[in-house]
């Protein structure tokens, strides 16, 4: 008995720790945490079914496909009167399914119904939007948007600064207006009828010199007030007459070009197209004139002293004839602009071998030019007759010994900050203000109108030259007049327009009316300005727009808002002097690469052959020298050598310069940099550096470098030069 005892003790004792445990848990919860929404879109492909948490939103799904129905909705029910539609999303209170609904659409009518009434706004319409139940939608009753109400200061005379809309919850900035006072001048009106004018007077033209004697020099020597004197004059009236038609067409081609920029549209590029096409073979026939008015009686009436003709005047004239007027030049440059065609058609130069057997023979034909004007190559003969170098070839091949010895290291320590730039640490104001200067628009921004306006407004002098400079004076009245236009083409360039006496610019989108383009073309406009339009060499015209870019940079430095100022500046100084360094070392190379290819020689000068399947390896060969192999794109001389031959050194020769005016401007001080910058314009001021010619028109006399000294900079000839620039920005 007392086992079983013990074992009934046991048991019991079990069964009531069972009997405690159970009192300590609670019943089982039934009430459910989620809701399950099944959705049927009744088209045809399986339901698929979503859970809610309870009192959570069930967002309505996107509508369905159903090919050849009409969307009608979500109901509660598949079809009939009964079902609810769900309109927006829900809470759910239990499980539930959801339908779609479907009308075909082949008989379905809508039936709309009023829906929200839209204020318009300053630049958006207003209407009243009706609704069908398919969710169709339709506006009627349209508004016109209203338009901004800018607070312009009505009593000044201020095209540069932005005022506030003054419409209620509107935000936007906006100038004057610009008057447009050049729309009725800049205007195309080239036709057949003036095309047939000048055809007819340059055949008049050409019909006398056939029939008039040949030159014999004892009975045509020059007697003034002599009947053939007269008869020159007569001749000289239809030439004049003949070249006043060319300066006009010339203009027509500028205008052409800058609103085919502006909207490529069919009637804007099939005018450009046949003015560009028939300036070229105008500008031909006018230059074959020399050479045969030379060889007639007119000789020493036409080219006389009287009409202030020396003798290496008549020379080059001729020259000029027998090079640009001849048949076989005629040839050469026809097929050269059928190659520029086929380049610009092909969409990717870098990727495209088409582009290497076209430059070939490009090669070939630019050569034979410049064998028919008595050169060797072109590279020679482009430097002096086609960009007016008062430097050779030779004289840069010490530039690029300059460059690679003491700019490499510079370029990879630039290259380097520009890796390392802050940029993508901006946030907030600080990387909105950096976004805006470096890329939006001048004529939008009010951020980057105010900025620049605040730059030219310190750029000016009283006692710079015979003028007094003032930057943000003609800046004004660039936006007053209007002569620029903003487009769709990507690039930004200025025309002088002589006949007008102004100049044209062109902006294109984004970056190209940025703060630092804007910039960079209103040094070439205030040249015109300050010049009227005077000839100078590339070199110096790039220095002028480069220039200001380069102080306008250093300017920012200091007027940057204190709190973001370091930041900011850091960003953009990486970006421009990336951009900076990069052209100088680019341009440098693509100099050599076409040095090499025309005179057919290889780096170290020895003779060499290239062929289309030889270029891609010299020129990787020369970057590596440069020290640009891996940074910058080894297809780059693709893009550049058709489109403007021999012409990149000056973008390397004129920047250097404008990096030596930066480093005065943070060693010396901006007046003392901008002072040096003014001198580039103001130099033909000193009679010494100019003359003016027989017609009245200034000719500079004094060289690019001569001009940079005169001013205060130093010669890109001078290794001095290359040593300071490596010593300032490697410190």
């Amino acid at each position: 008995m007392k086992k079983f005892a013990t074992v009934t003790l046991v048991l019991l004792m079990a069964i009531m720790c069972i009997a405690f445990a159970a009192c300590d848990k609670t019943p089982e919860d039934t009430t459910p945490t989620e809701y399950k929404v099944t959705i049927d879109s009744q088209n045809g492909l399986k339901t698929r079914t979503v859970s809610v948490k309870i009192g959570e939103t069930f967002d309505l799904p996107n509508q369905p496909y159903n090919q050849g129905m009409i969307f009608l909705g979500w109901y509660t029910t598949p079809s009939g009167q009964e079902g609810k539609k769900i309109e927006t999303s829900f809470v759910p209170e239990s499980d539930l399914t959801i339908y779609a609904r479907w009308e075909s659409a082949s008989t379905h009518v809508h039936d709309f119904k009023v829906g929200n009434h839209i204020e318009p706004t300053c630049d958006k319409e207003g209407y009243d939007e009706f609704v069908c139940y398919c969710g169709k939608t339709e506006k009627r009753n349209s508004v016109a948007a209203l338009g901004h109400d800018f607070a312009f200061d009505s009593s000044s005379d201020d095209f540069m600064s932005f005022y506030p809309c003054k419409r209620e919850g509107c935000t936007s900035f906006g100038r004057r207006p610009s008057e447009r006072n050049y729309n009725d001048k800049f205007v195309v009106t080239f036709d057949e009828a003036r095309q047939a004018k000048i055809d007819a007077l340059y055949q008049e033209i050409t019909d006398t010199l056939a029939e008039v004697d040949r030159y014999d020099a004892a009975a045509h020597a020059f007697v003034k007030d002599s009947a053939l004197y007269a008869e020159n004059k007569a001749f000289e009236e239809k030439y004049n007459a003949f070249y006043d038609e060319l300066v006009y067409l010339v203009e027509q081609y500028q205008y052409s070009y800058v609103f085919y920029c502006v909207d490529d549209n069919e009637k804007n590029t099939e005018l450009y197209e046949t003015i560009s096409e028939y300036r070229t073979d105008l500008i031909t026939k006018f230059y074959s004139l020399y050479r045969k008015i030379y060889d007639t009686k007119f000789r020493e009436y036409f080219f006389s002293e009287e009409d202030g003709w020396t003798a290496d005047d008549i020379k080059e004239a001729l020259d000029t004839s027998d090079s640009y007027g001849g048949d076989a030049y005629a040839e050469l440059n026809k097929r050269i602009s059928e190659i520029e065609v086929e380049f610009r058609n092909i969409a990717n130069p870098g990727g495209d071998k088409a582009v290497l057997e076209l430059y070939e023979e490009f090669v070939n034909l630019k050569n034979q030019i410049a064998v028919i004007a008595g050169y060797d190559n072109y590279i020679d003969y482009a430097y002096k007759n086609v960009y007016s170098r008062d430097y050779t070839p030779e004289d840069v091949a010490k530039t690029r010994q300059f460059l690679k010895e003491y700019v490499k290291p510079v370029y990879l320590s630039v290259l380097n900050d520009y890796r390392n730039s802050p940029k993508d640490s901006l946030n907030g104001d600080a990387k909105s203000l950096y976004y805006s200067l470096s890329g939006a628009s001048f004529f939008s921004s009010k951020t980057v109108g105010d900025y620049v306006a605040d730059y030219f407004r310190t750029m000016n002098s009283k006692t710079a030259g015979k003028t007094e400079i003032d930057f943000y004076k003609h800046a004004n009245e660039l936006m007053k007049n209007g002569n620029y236009y903003t487009g769709n083409y990507q690039g930004a360039f200025s025309y002088w327009i002589g006949a007008q006496n102004t100049s044209i610019l062109y902006f294109g989108p984004g970056s190209y009316s940025g703060a630092f383009t804007f910039v960079h073309e209103f040094g070439h406009y205030y040249n015109t300005i300050y010049n009227h339009g005077a000839s100078m060499s590339y070199d110096l015209e790039e220095t002028h727009s480069q220039g200001n870019e380069m102080l306008f940079l250093s300017y920012l430095r200091t007027a940057l808002p204190e709190s973001v100022a370091t930041d900011i500046f850091q960003s953009l100084y990486a970006n421009q002097m990336f951009d900076a360094y990069a052209i100088v070392m680019l341009a440098a190379c693509v100099d050599e690469f076409e040095y090499c290819v025309y005179t057919g020689t290889d780096p170290d000068g020895n003779p060499a052959t290239y062929t289309a399947n030889d270029y891609d390896a010299l020129f990787e060969k020369l970057m590596s020298e440069y020290g640009i192999a891996t940074s910058l794109n080894p297809s780059y001389w693709r893009y550049v050598a058709i489109e403007s031959p021999c012409y990149y050194i000056s973008y390397s020769m004129s920047m250097l310069p404008c990096l030596e005016l930066y480093m005065v401007s943070e060693t010396e001080g901006h007046e003392a940099a901008m002072n040096k910058y003014f001198k580039l314009f103001t130099f033909t001021d000193d009679e010494a550096n100019v003359k003016v010619d027989s017609v009245g028109d200034t000719v500079v006399e004094i060289g690019y470098s001569d001009t940079l000294v005169y001013a205060g900079l130093t010669s890109p000839f001078d290794e001095s030069l290359y040593q300071r620039l490596k010593e300032f920005y490697t410190k």
